[in-house]
């Protein structure tokens, strides 16, 4: 069995699928196996994966499409190794020490379940990096509830975490699944590492369901409101302050 699992959702975007493999096919480390689980209408996929002479790929063809966050579990639910890497399928690789350098944050210290870099965002007509600032690093190992205030962390493909607990996604969310993942690692196991250098690159599209929710400020304030619940913050005054400073802003600019 591989010490990895990178566990890849896809749908209808074979080429960029296509790029991430060829990314993750360039790796210096190489102790893993790649699950892909496959939400397309279409064949494209299917076809290209067949093309494929790969004994680490486990290929897994939805019936039907499942919805977004349902293919993400669907990913994670085969991975079998000490670590799990997610990426998204418009995501790749930036280098080819990457993957190695995730798995090295944590192998160097056994209290740590959890890693995360920076990230390249691609957008079509702009790059930029992003990375946590030491502030914010701070900020969450006081009290990993901060990241309410800010995805201090990331897109899921800037993380790895240890196969430990059987983490899923929250399919009551869109808008932060991301960041209710992130809380459900850090409330068992609180001790990460991080590099602040892009380890990967994060691919900007239109179709992608961050930007199908960035303009729904009506969910995205139900879904904080269910994340205020779900970790006993409702009487939090300062998470409270963040949402009811984020509802004025978002009806201010209406």
């Amino acid at each position: 069995m591989c010490k990895v699992y990178i566990c890849i959702p896809t749908f209808n975007n074979p080429d960029q699928l296509s790029r991430l493999l060829e990314s993750i096919y360039q790796q210096n480390y190489v102790d893993y196996n790649v699950i892909i689980s496959d939400n397309s209408d279409n064949p494209l996929i299917d076809q290209m994966i067949s093309r494929r002479k790969d004994n680490n790929l486990i290929y897994l063809r939805n019936e039907k499409n499942i919805g977004a966050v349902p293919n993400w579990n669907n990913a994670l639910k085969s991975a079998t190794g000490e670590y799990i890497k997610i990426m998204f399928s418009d995501d790749w690789f930036t280098g080819a020490d990457c993957l190695e350098t995730f798995v090295q944050m944590l192998e160097k210290d056994n209290s740590v379940n959890f890693a995360f870099s920076g990230s390249r965002q691609v957008e079509k007509n702009n790059n930029y990096c992003r990375c946590i600032s030491n502030r914010q690093v701070q900020a969450i190992k006081k009290d990993y509830k901060k990241i309410l205030l800010g995805n201090y962390i990331g897109a899921p493909s800037a993380t790895i975490f240890r196969n430990k607990k059987n983490y899923k996604f929250d399919m009551n969310l869109r808008w932060y699944v991301d960041v209710d993942f992130y809380l459900q690692i850090l409330q068992y196991e609180p001790h990460f590492n991080y590099s602040q250098e892009p380890l990967v690159s994060i691919g900007v599209s239109d179709t992608q369901l961050t930007n199908q929710c960035a303009n729904n400020w009506e969910l995205q304030v139900r879904e904080y409101g269910y994340l205020l619940r779900k970790y006993h913050l409702q009487f939090n005054f300062c998470y409270l302050m963040r949402e009811l400073k984020f509802i004025y802003k978002k009806w201010k600019n209406r």
